[in-house]
């Protein structure tokens, strides 16, 4: 059996957190909280969501 990709809908509902706000925070959008993006991105890495937004560290 495949594991199943992971995708910004699954990290939206761990987090608590629509879809769209996680997208916004992984693209460093200004109107999202330092720490929201940071909460994404450290919970993005540690269920390996790959993407151009690996590059940006908060």
């Amino acid at each position: 059996m495949k594991n199943r990709r992971i995708t910004l809908k699954d990290l939206a509902q761990d987090l608590n957190l629509s879809a769209s706000t996680i997208s916004r925070a992984l693209d460093n959008h200004p109107a999202i909280s330092v720490s929201t993006k940071k909460n994404s991105s450290e919970k993005g890495r540690r269920v390996r969501i790959y993407s151009q937004f690996h590059r940006f560290q908060f």
